[in-house]
């Protein structure tokens, strides 16, 4: 072997391990930015939740004697039970996701080929993938929230769809990308109990929310979800399409008094939807790194 190769395998062998501690150094950085969205400051997410849930909720729930609020919740639940039944809603296309790895420059030496080999990649890459996830979502629903004032009572039980479905949508993105397989039942209940998550309207409710996604049905040796049949997902359905859409139609309730509405119109959904892929978002992280440590 000549000087020259030798030199050339030493500065390969050093990019190796440059890039490998670069990757240990992120994953640790995401490990700690799951912990702190996992568990903030209390008073902080009090404050937060007081700031931007509660005065709406208040107002709606203020309209809950009104003949139409009745009519209005029936309809969306019946509706939201409809949606969450649909796995089209949620599930993409994998490999249109395969092939946007085989495209990308930082996954070109693992050779994905199916959703299972997206588990070897570095989290970093996948983050790329995911970046603008949330800004996209956000946009979508923010345009579909702003008329709900408009149509009044009769719109809101197709805007409360619309934005579950929106959101259906984000999360199976997420857990795509992060080589998760959304026919598969149990991660179609862990989708849903992202939804009762992000509908949580205190401290509290949101970590016994999270307590219950990643308690639900994981098997702790090897991350798999446990069997699930159908009685199972049929409860976990309506109970998840109760929570969202009582919460959802009380705040869309709320948009419909005139000094309410012109400031939170397209707002709620917003902020209930950067909510969604927010959780989304850090819950496959964490998942994706505890596969990767088996």
């Amino acid at each position: 072997m000549t000087d020259s190769n030798k030199e050339n395998d030493l500065n390969k062998d050093k990019n190796t391990d440059e890039k490998a501690t670069d990757h240990s150094a992120y994953e640790a950085q995401v490990r700690q930015e799951i912990e702190d969205w996992k568990h903030p400051e209390k008073s902080l997410l009090d404050k937060t939740f007081a700031t931007l849930n509660m005065p709406i909720v208040k107002a709606g729930e203020a309209l809950m004697t009104a003949p139409q609020f009745g009519d209005a919740l029936k309809q969306a639940t019946e509706k939201t039970i409809t949606t969450l039944s649909d796995a089209a809603n949620w599930t993409l296309d994998v490999q249109d996701t395969i092939e946007a790895y085989q495209n990308e420059p930082d996954a070109a030496d693992s050779s994905i080929k199916q959703l299972t080999d997206i588990e070897r990649l570095p989290v970093a890459v996948v983050d790329k993938q995911v970046k603008l996830f949330k800004s996209k979502y956000v946009a979508l629903t923010s345009a579909q929230g702003v008329a709900t004032g408009m149509v009044g009572w009769a719109g809101i039980p197709a805007d409360v769809v619309g934005l579950i479905t929106a959101n259906l949508r984000a999360i199976g993105e997420y857990a795509t990308y992060y080589g998760f397989d959304m026919s598969d039942k149990g991660e179609q209940l862990f989708a849903m109990s992202l939804l009762g998550v992000a509908t949580s309207a205190s401290a509290e409710e949101r970590q016994a929310a999270l307590d219950d996604t990643f308690s639900m049905a994981k098997n702790p040796k090897t991350l798999a979800f446990n069997k699930v049949n159908e009685e199972v997902v049929s409860r976990v359905l309506r109970q998840t399409a109760t929570k969202v859409a009582t919460n959802r139609v009380k705040t869309k309730a709320a948009q419909l008094i005139p000094a309410v509405g012109a400031v939170v119109a397209g707002g709620v959904n917003a902020s209930y939807t950067s909510s969604v892929c927010e959780a989304s978002y850090q819950c496959y992280r964490e998942r994706f790194l505890d596969r990767k440590a088996i």
